[in-house]
């Protein structure tokens, strides 16, 4: 049907180069017979034995070629780990390019799932989207390749996500927020410039490189915006994040990405978002009134910046 021709052919014209930032090489793998990525649960015992898609690699000269130009990517050039996030439709699993050594994080689709969810749009948007933006601080993609049953992204492997980063030491820094904070206006800025809007920024989609610098993910609910002052009017992103314009129904702009950077550099300072409360209602009521107040110890220089974001 065209929902699956739509999906199958989501990664076609997927072409790109040049993007900034490098591979990170890990040592000669195991010279083990590769694993085949974990099956689902639900589709536990399937054979994967489709056809293998024409695999596009990211990168100019030969860095970053995970095979020679011309040849086809399929799982068998991977060695599987462990699940690293999981989704409705998709998991995110690490793997090892064999020949080159290179540790990669596999973002496995299944297409079932995506036709079933009525999900292909966001599949296309996140292909057209990393074709756009190619900045430091995007997660980078490296290849695309598929089969008859899963779409597979390798993308660039960063060892955490910031949520789980705040988790583990509830605030940062006034430095370190700073540090964290221009890497976030910056990328924004480009993202904008490319006339995307990302709908779900939040520390959930912020990886985290092994140099410590963050790399923004997750663009299957971001939109691309038609002319200067555009907006979307689709309803998506996470209740504590979600502007007031949004939820009056003027629909997603730039600034609903500014007013979540706002959100996520309180988080970083006061422990805790500045909107939430017992329902998702309530806490629609509390953005919409702006009814937060700043921790006591929260830097005056920091409140002056995260105040010219939310409002």
């Amino acid at each position: 049907g065209s929902d699956e021709d739509a999906v199958t052919g989501a990664l076609q014209g997927l072409s790109l180069s040049g993007a900034e930032g490098g591979v990170q090489h890990a040592p000669p793998p195991k010279q083990d017979p590769p694993k085949s990525p974990p099956p689902p649960p639900s589709q536990s015992g399937r054979e994967q034995n489709g056809h293998e898609g024409r695999g596009e690699v990211n990168g100019q000269g030969q860095e970053g070629r995970l095979k020679t130009a011309g040849d086809k990517l399929s799982v068998r050039d991977f060695e599987f780990g462990n699940t690293l996030g999981e989704g409705s439709y998709s998991r995110v699993v690490r793997a090892t390019n064999i020949s080159s050594g290179t540790v990669v994080a596999v973002k496995i689709v299944e297409k079932a799932l995506v036709i079933k969810e009525k999900k292909t749009k966001h599949i296309v948007m996140e292909k057209d989207c990393l074709n756009i933006c190619r900045h430091p601080g995007i997660v980078r993609l490296h290849a695309t390749f598929q089969d008859s049953q899963r779409l597979y992204f390798v993308m660039e492997m960063c060892p955490r996500d910031l949520f789980d980063l705040l988790k583990e030491v509830n605030t940062f820094s006034e430095a370190c927020s700073r540090f964290f904070g221009a890497q976030l206006v910056d990328v924004l800025e480009y993202v904008h410039s490319q006339n995307v809007i990302h709908r779900d920024f939040k520390p959930e989609n912020l990886l985290v490189s092994s140099t410590g610098h963050l790399k923004l993910t997750d663009f299957g609910t971001a939109a691309i915006l038609k002319g200067e002052g555009a907006r979307s009017n689709t309803f998506v992103g996470t209740a504590e994040y979600v502007s007031p314009e949004v939820l009056e129904n003027l629909g997603a702009c730039q600034s609903s990405d500014l007013w979540a950077l706002g959100c996520t550099i309180f988080q970083f300072l006061a422990g805790r978002v500045p909107f939430r409360g017992g329902s998702e209602y309530l806490t629609f009521q509390k953005i919409m009134g702006l009814d937060f107040e700043f921790p006591g110890e929260f830097p005056a220089a920091c409140r002056d910046l995260v105040s010219q974001f939310l409002v």
